[in-house]
């Protein structure tokens, strides 16, 4: 598309650099770092409960979390590939 477009109109505009990724902060629980589910924002939350079903790794029940609690690097994964 942005072929055609520097086609038709002889230039293209350069995009803007990426912002940086924003991970939220984790929560030590019973040794390990992890995500409490409920604090993530849309559409990160859908797609990671989505994410995590698709792979047959349900979120992990927890009293302080609502939706469920997922491990920190459970969470990496899913951002690495995933989106």
């Amino acid at each position: 598309m942005r072929a055609t477009l520097f086609w038709l109109s002889g230039s293209i505009d350069v995009m803007p650099p990426r912002p940086l990724l924003q991970s939220p902060k984790g929560k030590m629980i019973d040794g390990k770092e992890c995500l409490l589910i409920h604090q993530l924002k849309d559409p990160a939350k859908t797609g990671l409960v989505r994410w995590l079903y698709h792979q047959k790794r349900p979120p992990i029940p927890n009293s302080t979390a609502p939706e469920g609690i997922v491990e920190y690097a459970t969470f990496h994964e899913f951002l690495e590939k995933a989106v």
